[in-house]
């Protein structure tokens, strides 16, 4: 029978600092929750904190773990760049302590024991380097600040743990009662969601989009139809509710998209903001949205097409989150198609099917590790274009992306009604609620799409009042366009 955990006897400092690295070398796991906490002054060991921070940015860039001829490899190239010799890195000593790593072998002691006494060292060393960090801050300012930030982090410490296995909802005589009250709780909270902005879309899905995340949104159509607009609209429509939106574009530039929120924000005529004397209207308006709605944000991120993947945007994110301090609480990503499998893409049809789908897989885990939504947009095939008869099957990139999404929607418009700005957005999938024929129309002054009554036929719709926006001759010929900045509109 293993030993209870108190009954093993206190390991070492160095034997605990071994174990660490143990597990970042050999369980990917571990390595990838560690990589979201890490600290390496916890290692007290120079070459110990080197590999170890080495093989935790390896596994971030590459998703893999590192390997002891890696290591050889990058320590040797370290070496010959360094000038000074105290900065150099024993070579000997790091692969004798890797091999060591490798090979601990602690008998009869259980992972979750090896688990907890990690746990403990590592709570440990962040306490000492707070404490250090705290009086070093305290020295030099002696402010109350200092005391707020020192017990902040000591709360913090308190939650660094490597969460144990989660066995999910337990229906049973002795746990029914608290189990299920949690999951009524859940099902009639509203604030457990977020609304659209559009209440027609709202109650299809339940009252919105899951606010913790475990979802990815997707809106598909043809090119040019609007799917960027959508993706615009939500954002403008959360942006009403003071939440934080983050847009990450590959498909236009920031100033581009700006613009849309704009022409969304102030009511004015998009092709009027290109005239200089609409900059302090423009700014008064887009001023005191933000003034009204103090919680807002928004952040507007340019990448280049298919030049990152979902790895690259956890890695963003917790950039963002370290060094601003500002975590989204929805993200737009413009759009799916733009964006590489982690592994790289493969050429040919069934490739494209597998990077589809792959990116579709790892978008989702990553509504898992930040715990909020992602919504995105992608191409139909040219089948799918200017029908209703919109379906799954018209996925362009993947079909796979089908079985990954939790809620899909096509837009589409026949031929007649390209002109009169009426849109149909089409639930092909909802794990939120039913699939209906959701009817809209577009005002293309103000990009605004505007929800009509999907209960009555289109034909016998009053037409929807476009006088909302703030009408602005078009620029004549003597007067040069302008673009504003890309903070417009963001407090």
């Amino acid at each position: 029978m293993a030993k209870k955990n108190e009954e093993f006897e206190e390991l070492s400092d160095k034997t605990l600092e071994l174990l660490l690295f143990k597990e970042i070398i050999t369980n990917r796991e571990f390595v990838g929750k560690f990589s979201e906490i890490a600290d390496f002054r916890w290692f007290k060991t120079p070459h110990i904190r080197f590999m170890s921070q080495f093989a935790v940015n390896y596994y971030k860039k590459y998703g893999g773990l590192v390997t002891k001829d890696v290591v050889e490899s990058v320590i040797q190239k370290k070496n010959e760049k360094e000038i000074i010799e105290s900065n150099k890195i024993d070579l000997n000593s790091s692969l004798f302590d890797f091999n060591k790593a490798k090979d601990l072998d602690l008998g009869a002691m259980d992972e979750q024991t090896k688990i907890d006494k990690i746990q403990k060292y590592v709570k440990k060393e962040a306490m000492r380097n707070a404490l250090l960090d705290s009086a070093n801050d305290l020295e030099k300012s002696g402010t109350d600040d200092i005391c707020e930030q020192t017990l902040k982090k000591f709360e913090s410490i308190q939650s660094i743990l490597f969460e144990k296995e989660d066995f999910g909802t337990d229906y049973g005589a002795d746990t029914i009662e608290e189990d299920f009250e949690e999951h009524i709780t859940y099902l009639t909270n509203p604030a457990a969601k977020i609304s659209t902005g559009w209440n027609s879309l709202d109650e299809c899905t339940s009252g919105g989009f899951l606010k913790d995340g475990k979802s990815i949104y997707v809106f598909m159509g043809q090119a040019n139809i609007g799917k960027s607009n959508i993706l615009a609209n939500l954002g403008y429509n959360f942006l009403k509710q003071g939440l934080k939106v983050l847009v990450l574009s590959m498909e236009m530039s920031e100033n581009v998209y700006m613009r849309r929120f704009d022409s969304l924000i102030s009511k004015i005529d998009i092709d009027a903001l290109n005239i200089p004397t609409m900059a302090a209207m423009l700014k008064e308006k887009i001023v005191k949205f933000f003034n009204e709605n103090p919680t807002a944000r928004l952040k507007i991120v340019e990448k280049a097409p298919n030049s990152i993947n979902s790895r690259d945007i956890n890695i963003f994110l917790e950039k963002m989150v370290e060094q601003v301090g500002w975590k989204p609480d929805v993200v737009l990503l413009d759009y799916m198609g733009l964006i590489n499998p982690n592994a790289g893409s493969g050429k040919g049809e069934a490739s494209m099917y597998q990077d589809g789908s792959s990116v579709a897989k790892e978008l989702r885990a990553l509504t898992y590790v930040w715990g909020i939504p992602f919504i995105t947009a992608v191409q139909c095939n040219s089948s799918g274009y200017n029908t209703s008869d919109i379906g799954l099957q018209n996925i362009a990139e993947s079909r796979a992306i089908a079985h990954h999404g939790d809620f899909i929607a096509g837009l589409y418009q026949t031929e007649e009604e390209t002109n009169d700005g009426t849109f149909h957005m089409k639930v092909l999938k909802s794990r939120l609620g039913g699939k209906p024929n959701l009817l809209f129309h577009f005002n293309s002054q103000t990009m605004e799409f505007e929800e009509m009554n999907a209960d009555i036929p289109p034909e016998t719709q009053a037409v929807v009042d476009s006088t909302k926006s703030t009408i602005i001759p078009k620029p004549i010929d003597n007067i040069d366009a302008d673009l504003f900045g890309d903070n417009v509109g963001m407090p």
